[in-house]
């Protein structure tokens, strides 16, 4: 029973965040944990619409564990609570048709699905769902407006 409060509190918290740029095709907020681990939040525009990616923020492109992600923190579940805030904040600015993002690993897979479960409550005129497609042997999920 802990455990599940500890889990529901920690999504509910997300840590502090500020955008770092607010531009037509490039949104990016930064968010620090509370080790001091700096994370970056990336909301891009491609030519198929706007993908959301988060990962630690590095001063070198040359260290081994730079798109490893969340593994060792122990605060994977405020990590994605802040990114759902920054994804909620920019849908609620930008207002765009699709905002997709990918995973490679099956537990991540698994919180991604039951995140976009509960989009439509949590962001009035959207919704979430698992794309049939994949993207680089990756599955897609896609927040999607519905009015």
């Amino acid at each position: 029973m802990i455990a599940f409060l500890t889990l529901c509190e920690a999504l509910d918290t997300p840590f502090p965040f500020h955008w770092t740029r607010r531009e037509d095709d490039n949104w990016q907020a930064t968010f620090t944990l509370s080790d001091g681990t700096p994370y970056v939040c990336s909301i891009v525009e491609w030519s198929y619409g706007w993908e959301v990616t988060f990962r630690r923020a590095s001063l070198t492109r040359d260290i081994t564990d730079y798109w490893a992600v969340v593994g060792g923190t122990k605060q994977e579940f405020r990590i994605f609570a802040t990114v759902v805030a920054c994804v909620k904040d920019f849908l609620k600015v930008v207002r765009p048709y699709e905002v997709r993002f990918s995973a490679k690993e099956p537990s991540r897979q698994r919180l991604y699905r039951r995140l976009m479960s509960g989009v439509a409550a949590a962001i009035p005129g959207y919704k979430g769902l698992e794309s049939p497609q994949r993207q680089h042997g990756e599955a897609v999920f896609t927040i999607t407006k519905t009015s």
